[in-house]
């Protein structure tokens, strides 16, 4: 990586930290790229560079979270990312980055960010990475859809989950989900039979 790459790839980092580390005592509404700028030690002109507004600051949060998430998939072999393994891998990740989930939840922002990042180009390239027996072979409407479909209910999931002031181990999370998803599973077998 050249000098001011990596330069940049650290400010950018500088900023989307000092943006969440405000957001911890700060309503997301009242913080103003100077004060993301100054949190960051950076000033505003390299906010600029790197940034649009604040709001891109907050896109950026969302697409590292969903991106980090595959990266985290893509660590296994496919024979390994088993419909229980892949729910496992899920909430084991959530848990690790809870902190940053829950100043988001805490702003009321982190379903709305993730359901962005998810429609981002990237994230939409994830679903061919993976072959998994729920996705769907049709148009890019039908998978687009789908995607949201699934993933609008994981952050739905995450958002609750991740809200409480002592949130469920991540063990009993994907256990309790992957029950529920079997469950749902046997009902759209038994609607197909009528």
């Amino acid at each position: 990586m050249d000098g001011h790459l990596k330069i940049a790839e650290q400010s950018k980092y500088m900023l989307t930290k000092g943006l969440i580390d405000l957001m911890k005592s700060n309503k997301y509404a009242d913080i103003s790229v100077k004060d993301i700028a100054n949190n960051a030690g950076l000033s505003r002109r390299t906010f600029y560079r790197i940034f649009k507004n604040k709001e891109a600051v907050l896109d950026s949060i969302g697409i590292n979270l969903v991106l980090g998430y595959i990266q985290e998939l893509r660590t296994f072999d496919d024979e390994q990312l088993t419909f229980s393994a892949v729910i496992s891998i899920f909430f084991q990740y959530w848990w690790k980055h809870k902190a940053t989930a829950q100043v988001l939840i805490g702003q009321d922002l982190f379903i709305s960010v993730l359901l962005k990042a998810t429609r981002d180009e990237r994230s939409i390239k994830m679903y061919d990475l993976f072959k998994m027996p729920w996705h769907v072979d049709g148009s890019e409407d039908d998978i687009k859809y789908t995607m949201i479909f699934f993933t609008g209910g994981y952050w739905s999931v995450i958002d609750s989950w991740l809200a409480e002031s002592h949130p469920m181990n991540p063990d009993k999370m994907s256990d309790t989900l992957a029950l529920a998803l079997k469950s749902l599973s046997k009902v759209t077998e038994s609607l197909h039979k009528k």
